[in-house]
C-alpha cells in the first residue's frame, strides 16, 4: 500500500502543478478507483457528466467534500468543485497558516469574509481568476496579482481586467482613485 501512497502523492502534485491538464486527472481517478476511492468517481463524473450526475456528485461532495479540501479545512467553505478538485470557495481567518498549500492550484474563485489577502500572491494560486467581496483599500494589493481577471468588491461592483491588463473600474470607483 505505501507504493500506492506515493504514486498517488505524485500523481496529485502533478494536477496541482498543471490544474488545467484533465489527462492527469484521469489517471489520477483511475488510480484512485482501482484503490476504492469515491474520489476517483467524482472526477470522472465531471469530466464525463452523465443524467444521474448532479445526484450522484452531491452525494459524494456531502460525505466527502471537507476531507477533500486537505489543508485548507476550517479556513474555507467549499463552494464548488470542478473535475474533482475544489474550484471555488468562500475563504475565512487562518489562511497565514495555508500559504501555499498545493490545494489552493485548482480554485479559480475566492469569496473573501478574512482580512487576510497575502496567500492570493503566492504562486500557487496559478488557477486564481477572480476575487470577489474585495473592500476598496484591498483593490490595490489584490489587483497586483497578474492573472487575475475579475474582481468584485464588496458593494457588488465589478472589476475587469481588459486586453491591455489594466483594470476598468466602474465610474465610481474610478473617481475615487
Amino acid at each position: 500500500m505505501h507504493g500506492h501512497n506515493g504514486q498517488l502523492a505524485s500523481l496529485y502534485e502533478e494536477v496541482y502543478a498543471r490544474p488545467d491538464d484533465d489527462e492527469l486527472r484521469r489517471v489520477l481517478a483511475d488510480a484512485l478507483l482501482a484503490l476504492g476511492d469515491p474520489r476517483g468517481e467524482l472526477i470522472q463524473m465531471q469530466l464525463n457528466p452523465t443524467l444521474d450526475y448532479q445526484r450522484r456528485a452531491m452525494r459524494l461532495l456531502q460525505q466527502h467534500g471537507l476531507a477533500w479540501t486537505g489543508s485548507l479545512r476550517g479556513v474555507v467553505i467549499p463552494l464548488a468543485y470542478e473535475r474533482g478538485f475544489l474550484a471555488a470557495c468562500q475563504v475565512l481567518d487562518g489562511t497565514n497558516d495555508t500559504v501555499g498549500a498545493l490545494e489552493w492550484a485548482t480554485v479559480h474563485t475566492i469569496e473573501l469574509a478574512t482580512r487576510q489577502i497575502g496567500f492570493l500572491s503566492d504562486p500557487v494560486m496559478r488557477s486564481l481568476r477572480c476575487v470577489q467581496k474585495v473592500r476598496r483599500d484591498q483593490l490595490g494589493e489584490i489587483g497586483a496579482i497578474a492573472q487575475l481577471r475579475t474582481m468584485v468588491t464588496t458593494g457588488g461592483e465589478t472589476i475587469e481586467r481588459g486586453g491591455n491588463g489594466h483594470w476598468r473600474y466602474p465610474a465610481e470607483l474610478a473617481d475615487d482613485d
